[in-house]
C-alpha cells in the first residue's frame, strides 16, 4: 500500500512538472511572438509614414526615387518577417493575428494590390471586423477603396475617420482628393479652404514655438492649397490669405537659415500685397506689406546683397510713414527697427555718414517710445530688446566704422552701457561691446572686468572666443611697431 501511494505521488509530481514546463514553454513562445510582432508593427509604422509622404510628393521630385526604394525595402523586410509566422495559428492571440493581418494589408497597399488588402481588412464574412476594432485598419480600408477607385466607399470611411479624429489633416486631404475625383466641386472647395486654414494655423503655432522646419512644412502646404484656389478656382478674395501664407513661410525658412527659399516666398508675398495696395487701394495692408519688405531686407542682408537689402529697408520705412495714423506706436517701432538694419547695411557698403544718420534716427525714435510707454512689459509697442540691439549696432558702428574720423569710443561706451542696462546685464554682446569701448578709451582694467563678466555668462560655444578677447585685454595696449 505504501509502495502504491509513493508511486502515485511520483506520478502526480511528474505530471505537475510536465504541466508547468508546458506552461513555461508556451509563455516563452508567447513572449517571443510578442517581441517579433512588435518589431513588425514598428516596421509597419515606418512603411505607412513613407506611403503618406509619397502621396504628397510630385512624381518628378528628386527624392521620389529614394522614397520608392525605401518603401520597397520596408515592404520586403515585413514580408520576410511575416513568412516566419503563421498568422492564423490557433494559439496566437486575436490581437496578434489582427496586427499581423494589418501588416500584410499595408504591404499589399504598398505593392498596389488593393483587392488583397481589402480581403485582409474585411475578414469574417466580408465585415470590417478589423476596422471596427482599430483606427489604423479603418484608414487602410479607406485607402484600399481609394486605390481601387471606389471613391464613394473611400469618402464615407474618410469622413467617419475625420469625425472621430478631427486633427488628422492627411485624412482631410484624402477627402479633398475624393471630392475632386467625384467632381463634387463646391464641397471640394470648402474642404480645400478649411484644410489650408488648418495648415496655416498649425504652421503659425510651430513658428511661435521656433519649430521652423515643422512650420515651413505646414505653411508651404497652405501656400500650395491657397495658390490653387487663387489660380484655378479664381478665388481672388483669397489674395491676402495667400500673401500671408507666403510671408509666414518665408519667415519660417529664414528661421532655419534657408535664405534661398525665404527669398522666393517673401518676394511672392511682396508682389501680391503690393498689387493689392497699389491697384485696390487696400490701405489696411500697408503695415503688412512694410513688414514683408523689412523681413525681405533681413534675408538679403544674410545673403550679403547689401544694396538690395537697403532698398527693402527703405521701402519698409517709406510704407510705415504712409500709415494714416501716425500715432500708431507699432509703426514707429518698426520704422526704428528698419533704420537700425539699414544703418548696418549702409556701413557694410562703407557709407558711414549715412549709416550714422540712420542709427541715430533709430535711437531717437526708441527714446521717444521709451518715454511715451514707460511700462517695460509692453513688448508689442516698445520692445526693449530691439532697442538694445539698436544700441549695440550703434556702438559697433562708432567703434569700427569705415570712416575713421567718425569713430567715437565714448559714444560707443554710452550706447553699449545703456544696452547692458536694458538687458539687465544678462546678454553677452552688449557687455563685450562695453569692454571693447573701454579698451579703446584706454581703460584696460575696466575692459578686463567687463570681458570677464561676458565670459561668465557666455554659452559654451562662445566661451573660447570670449576668453581669447580677455587674454588680449590682459596683455594691455598694443605697442607701436618700430619703423625702418
Amino acid at each position: 500500500m505504501r509502495w502504491f501511494r509513493a508511486r502515485y505521488e511520483v506520478v502526480i509530481c511528474a505530471a505537475l512538472f510536465l504541466a508547468l514546463a508546458a506552461v513555461g514553454a508556451w509563455g516563452k513562445h508567447e513572449a517571443s511572438l510578442d517581441s517579433r510582432v512588435e518589431v513588425i508593427r514598428q516596421l509597419r509604422g515606418e512603411l505607412q509614414k513613407r506611403l503618406e509622404t509619397a502621396r504628397d510628393l510630385p512624381r518628378n521630385a528628386s527624392s521620389a526615387g529614394v522614397l520608392s526604394q525605401e518603401i520597397t525595402g520596408y515592404a520586403n523586410e515585413i514580408e520576410s518577417r511575416l513568412s516566419e509566422i503563421d498568422i492564423d495559428h490557433e494559439r496566437h492571440s486575436w490581437t496578434a493575428q489582427k496586427e499581423l493581418r494589418l501588416c500584410r494589408a499595408v504591404v499589399a497597399i504598398a505593392r498596389q494590390k488593393f483587392d488583397e488588402a481589402l480581403a485582409l481588412l474585411t475578414a469574417d464574412e466580408g465585415k470590417s471586423a478589423l476596422a471596427a476594432e482599430q483606427g489604423d485598419a479603418f484608414r487602410l480600408e479607406a485607402d484600399a477603396y481609394f486605390g481601387l477607385q471606389q471613391f464613394d466607399s473611400a469618402l464615407k470611411r474618410y469622413h467617419r475617420i475625420l469625425s472621430a479624429h478631427p486633427s488628422r489633416f492627411e485624412v482631410m486631404e484624402r477627402i479633398f482628393d475624393c471630392q475632386k475625383l467625384l467632381r463634387q466641386r463646391d464641397p471640394a472647395i470648402k474642404t480645400q479652404i478649411e484644410l489650408a486654414d488648418r495648415y496655416f494655423a498649425r504652421g503659425i503655432k510651430h513658428h511661435a514655438e521656433e519649430r521652423f522646419v515643422d512650420a515651413s512644412k505646414d505653411l508651404s502646404k497652405a501656400v500650395k492649397l491657397r495658390f490653387q484656389l487663387f489660380e484655378q478656382e479664381q478665388r481672388r478674395e483669397l489674395a491676402d490669405d495667400l500673401a500671408a501664407a507666403f510671408s509666414a513661410c518665408g519667415s519660417a525658412y529664414f528661421g532655419q537659415r534657408d535664405f534661398d527659399s525665404a527669398d522666393v516666398y517673401l518676394a511672392n508675398a511682396i508682389e501680391i500685397r503690393g498689387q493689392l495696395v497699389a491697384r485696390l487701394y487696400r490701405s489696411d495692408l500697408i503695415g503688412d506689406l512694410a513688414r514683408d519688405h523689412g523681413a525681405y531686407g533681413q534675408v538679403l542682408a544674410r545673403m550679403e546683397k547689401w544694396n538690395d537689402a537697403i532698398a527693402q529697408y527703405t521701402a519698409a520705412i517709406d510704407l510705415f510713414n504712409k500709415i494714416p495714423d501716425q500715432e500708431d506706436a507699432a509703426a514707429e517701432h518698426n520704422v526704428a527697427w528698419n533704420y537700425t538694419w539699414r544703418a548696418t547695411a549702409l556701413e557694410r557698403m562703407q557709407r558711414s555718414a549715412q549709416a550714422l544718420g540712420d542709427i541715430n534716427q533709430a535711437i531717437e525714435i526708441y527714446e521717444q517710445l521709451d518715454t511715451k510707454h514707460e511700462d517695460p512689459a509692453d513688448k508689442r509697442i516698445s520692445s526693449r530688446e530691439d532697442y538694445a540691439v539698436c544700441l549695440c549696432q550703434a556702438a559697433s558702428i562708432y567703434l569700427s566704422c569705415f570712416d575713421e574720423t567718425s569713430r567715437d569710443a565714448q559714444v560707443a561706451w554710452n550706447h553699449s552701457h545703456r544696452a547692458c542696462d536694458l538687458t539687465d546685464w544678462k546678454q553677452v554682446r552688449p557687455i563685450e561691446l562695453l569692454a571693447e569701448a573701454s579698451a579703446e578709451l584706454g581703460d584696460f582694467k575696466q575692459a578686463i572686468d567687463f570681458q570677464r563678466k561676458a565670459v561668465g555668462i557666455a554659452p559654451a560655444e562662445m566661451k573660447d572666443a570670449a576668453r581669447a578677447v580677455l587674454i588680449r585685454y590682459k596683455a594691455g595696449p598694443k605697442k607701436p611697431q618700430p619703423t625702418d
